[in-house]
C-alpha cells in the first residue's frame, strides 16, 4: 500500500522501510498526547493546591489575630477579650457549619463552583472586616467569612482527588496535608508579625489573598475545563 505524499518521500530520504517511519510517527504522536495530558494534570492539581493554601492561609490571619483585633478595637483586657474573640470563633465556626451542612449537600455544586462561590463570599467578609465598626458587624463578618470558607474548601479538597485515578489517592492526600500543613505554619508567624507592624495588615493581606483566590478560580482555564477522571466520577455517583 503507498505510504502517501509525505511518508514515502521522507522513506526513501532516511532509508527507511514507509511502515517502520509509520510505526515511528505514531508512536511520537501518541507519547505527544501522554506529555500534554501529564502536562494538564499537573496544572489542574497545582491550581487546587495553590487555592487551598491561599484559602486556609486567610483562615488562619483571622484565626490568630481576632483576639488582638477585638482587644484594640474595643479597648478591652486580655480576659473580656479573649471571651469575646471566642465568640468570633463562634461565628465563623458556624458559617462554615451552615455551609458544609447545608449550602454544599443542597446546592451539588461542582468544585470549581464551590471554589468561585467561597472565595467570592470570604473575601465579602473580610472586607465587612476592615472598618472598625460596631461589634455586630465584626460577628457578622466572621459569619461570612466562615461561610465562604467552608464552601470553598470541599471544593479544594474534593476537586484534585476527582482529578487522579484511585491508586494516586494516597499520594494526593500527602499533597493536600502537607499544603494544610504549610500553612499552619506561615500564617501564624506572619500574621502576628503584620499585626505588629500595622494592626489592618493581616485583614487587608487576608483580603488580597483571597480575592487572588477568587479571581484566580474564576480566570484560569484549570478550573473553566474541569473534567473528572471518568474512574473517579463513576465511584463518586455511586
Amino acid at each position: 500500500m503507498p505510504g502517501g505524499p509525505v511518508i514515502t518521500p521522507l522513506s526513501c530520504r532516511l532509508g527507511m522501510p514507509e511502515w517502520q517511519l509509520g510505526v515511528t510517527v505514531s508512536a511520537a504522536a501518541g507519547m505527544q498526547g501522554l506529555l500534554t495530558g501529564a502536562a494538564l494534570f499537573l496544572l489542574l492539581v497545582l491550581a487546587c493546591l495553590v487555592v487551598g493554601f491561599g484559602t486556609f492561609t486567610a483562615l488562619g490571619f483571622i484565626q490568630n489575630t481576632a483576639s488582638f483585633i477585638i482587644m484594640d478595637r474595643f479597648h478591652l483586657d486580655e480576659v473580656a477579650g479573649g471571651q469575646l474573640s471566642g465568640v468570633v470563633m463562634l461565628a465563623i465556626g458556624v458559617g462554615m457549619i451552615i455551609a458544609q451542612a447545608v449550602v454544599v449537600p443542597v446546592t451539588q455544586w461542582a468544585p470549581p463552583m464551590l471554589l468561585r462561590v467561597g472565595a467570592v463570599v470570604g473575601t465579602i467578609g473580610f472586607v465587612v472586616m476592615l472598618p472598625e465598626a460596631e461589634l455586630w458587624v465584626m460577628f457578622v463578618s466572621a459569619l461570612l467569612i466562615g461561610l465562604g470558607i467552608g464552601i470553598a474548601i470541599p471544593g479544594y479538597t474534593s476537586g484534585p482527588t476527582m482529578l487522579v485515578e484511585r491508586d494516586e489517592q494516597g499520594g494526593l492526600a500527602g499533597l493536600i496535608g502537607a499544603t494544610n500543613g504549610l500553612t499552619y505554619v506561615l500564617a501564624p508567624t506572619l500574621s502576628t508579625l503584620f499585626y505588629g507592624w500595622w494592626r489592618p495588615l493581616p485583614v487587608i493581606v487576608s483580603v488580597v489573598v483571597l480575592g487572588v483566590v477568587a479571581v484566580f478560580v474564576l480566570a484560569h482555564p484549570a478550573f473553566r475545563n474541569f473534567r473528572p477522571n471518568s474512574e473517579t466520577a463513576v465511584k463518586e455517583e455511586a
